[in-house]
């Protein structure tokens, strides 16, 4: 683990992430939203505005590890969604920054994949402050987080 979190560094890799903590959602007026797609919608928002400071005008394309159809169903509607709301109608302008459609890949064929579902489980990790040997291995990368948001603040 040690080698593949320290790839993130060498690489000059950058992490995105959302999370939304349950127990504050649950007291919210909105408490019925699902964390999955808000978690989606901030690293898209992440990615976005990362991509506009360090390569506008280039094009994104989100690749996301496989998961049920549920999940995937929701998070394609979710991402059409937010498509369609850059679309200015009146100027024919699209400011979508992102490849027309999202990919689902298997982590098994992926070891990008398997990069990003490792920090994201030591952000998890982190974040619940659940573990002092965790720690050390978020430390790896917290240098190279260059988005993060948690919900609700």
């Amino acid at each position: 683990m040690k080698s593949l979190l320290g790839f993130v560094k060498t690489c000059n890799s950058s992490v995105v992430y959302g999370a939304v903590d349950k127990r504050k959602l649950s007291d919210k007026l909105y408490s019925s939203a699902d964390p999955v797609n808000m978690c989606f919608r901030m690293c898209m928002q992440g990615i976005e505005e990362w991509v506009a400071k360090n390569h506008s005008g280039e094009l994104a394309l989100i690749i996301m590890d496989d998961c049920d159809k549920d999940i995937k169903k929701i998070l394609r509607a979710s991402f059409k969604g937010l498509r369609n709301q850059v679309w200015q109608a009146d100027t024919k302008k699209c400011d979508w920054i992102f490849h027309d459609d999202m990919y689902f890949g298997s982590s098994a064929d992926s070891v990008g994949i398997q990069l990003a579902d490792l920090c994201g489980f030591f952000i998890a990790k982190h974040l619940k402050q659940e573990s002092a040997e965790a720690e050390g291995f978020y430390e790896m990368i917290k240098d190279r987080i260059v988005y993060e948001k948690v919900e609700p603040d």
